[in-house]
């Protein structure tokens, strides 16, 4: 019963059974109990109701779109969830860390498309590009709310962590797409490391980081 499910989420739903079986009552209050206001009632009241129901029915997705971050749209609505954290989003470490990210997430793209082979890769790198974002945010937040300057110190200590491990992850996708532009020549591809064993370091080192930074206090 999914679409009952989803109907039943909406506070809206209960407002207009309140409102139906008003003005219903209304009506008959208004005209009488004869059977044929009981039928046209009833039958303005379902109609509106399958209205209700087929306008607000749960929109069909694609298996797995909303997770693509590959596709550029996907990435930047992510981001902006993360966005919403801050008061301030032009904040200027927040304006350079989406920045970044945002190009991690096109150098992504551009190897994903000339080597489908490495997209699982690339879809977990930036799912950790993401958690680096969020990072930077929850650090901003908390820096503009804490008073002692002791944890003001630890907030700024996470925000620069986070904030240098994505601005390297940028470099090393930018290299990574320079080097698979030149893969083709011959002594490029014996000089340097595997792409996959360099993609898959990125993400330990984004994880690592992930895994080992201080969260700024809870206020």
């Amino acid at each position: 019963m999914p679409l009952l499910q989803h109907l039943l989420r909406s506070p809206q739903t209960y407002l207009l059974l309140v409102g139906l079986g008003l003005g219903y009552g209304g009506l008959l209050h208004w005209q009488g109990t004869r059977p044929v206001v009981w039928v046209c009632g009833g039958a303005i009241a379902l109609i509106t109701l399958a209205a209700w129901i087929w306008q607000n029915r749960p929109q069909p997705q694609l298996e797995g779109a909303t997770d693509n971050l590959l596709d550029p749209v996907v990435f930047r609505e992510r981001l902006k969830i993360v966005e919403r954290q801050l008061p301030n989003a032009a904040q200027p470490e927040w304006t350079q860390a989406q920045s970044w990210a945002l190009q991690i997430q096109q150098s992504a793209e551009s190897i994903a498309q000339r080597e489908p082979s490495l997209t699982p890769d690339l879809l977990e790198a930036l799912h950790t590009v993401l958690d680096l974002s969020g990072q930077v945010a929850g650090a901003l937040q908390v820096t503009q709310k804490i008073q002692t300057e002791s944890y003001r110190q630890l907030a700024q200590e996470q925000l620069a962590k986070s904030s240098d491990r994505l601005r390297e992850t940028w470099t090393q996708m930018q290299q990574l797409q320079d080097q698979l532009a030149l893969s083709a020549l011959e002594q490029q591809a014996a000089q340097t490391e595997p792409l996959p064993a360099q993609l898959r370091l990125l993400i330990t080192h984004n994880k690592t980081t992930l895994q080992t930074s201080d969260h700024p206090p809870a206020l």
